[in-house]
């Protein structure tokens, strides 16, 4: 299966694999993510599966929050925290 995201069957959820790739961090992080049931994600077997409007909703609103002056690019990421509520 391509991990290529902008390729894939556009459906109303993801993998973690997905998550990862779109909020740009670790398989690792996403799978901590996905088991908080951050952005409504849901198990199914050995799989987590997560909401892609809620995905979306959060990163809406997150960058729509962020700072007028962005942090420096000078590690080539702009960093960014979860909540988790």
């Amino acid at each position: 299966m391509s991990r290529n995201f902008a390729t894939r069957k556009r459906t109303n959820r993801m993998s973690v694999v997905e998550l990862a790739e779109v909020m740009e961090c670790s398989e690792a992080t996403a799978y901590q993510m996905a088991e908080q049931g951050m952005f409504g994600s849901f198990r199914l077997g050995r799989s987590y599966f997560i909401s892609r409007a809620a995905v979306e909703n959060w990163l809406a609103g997150h960058f729509a929050k962020a700072p007028q002056n962005p942090p420096s690019k000078k590690h080539g990421r702009i960093p960014f925290v979860v909540e988790v509520h």
